[in-house]
């Protein structure tokens, strides 16, 4: 009985070193990077396994098997930006609706909760515009 658990947890270990083995490995290469903190990384490398981000910075070793996108020229971002956004505007109270002397500050509204649904998107970063359009 004993060998035959010893057996069996020999081979199911086999199998998932096989099975993490074949995941797929993709290597983004020769593109700027800018993290969450610090400077950004130009011509830097991000490995990515099975979705998550293994690695990231100049000198990152990666597997010879892995899939290389050379982006050189290109720039990598750590979330999602809307260059023209509406969230946080109330188009019941708008002020300006675009007007020169309104500002985007007095048409933010800080507790709507729109914003819950852009960050579970991804978006990390917004470019607000005065006057949402009717």
């Amino acid at each position: 009985m004993i060998r035959l658990l010893l057996i069996s947890l020999f081979l199911s270990s086999v199998l998932d070193a096989q099975t993490k083995s074949t995941e797929k490995v993709t290597v983004l290469k020769g593109a700027t990077i800018y993290t969450a903190n610090g400077a950004p990384i130009p011509s830097g490398i991000v490995v990515i396994k099975s979705g998550k981000i293994l690695d990231i910075g100049k000198g990152v070793s990666y597997p010879k098997e892995a899939e290389v996108l050379d982006l050189s020229g290109k720039n990598i971002y750590p979330g999602l930006i809307d260059p023209a956004s509406f969230l946080f505007l109330d188009p019941e109270n708008s002020l300006s609706l675009g007007a020169p002397e309104g500002t985007v500050l007095d048409e933010i509204d800080p507790f709507q909760r729109d914003y819950r649904e852009a960050v579970a998107a991804g978006v990390t970063t917004v470019c607000i515009l005065p006057g949402p359009p009717e």
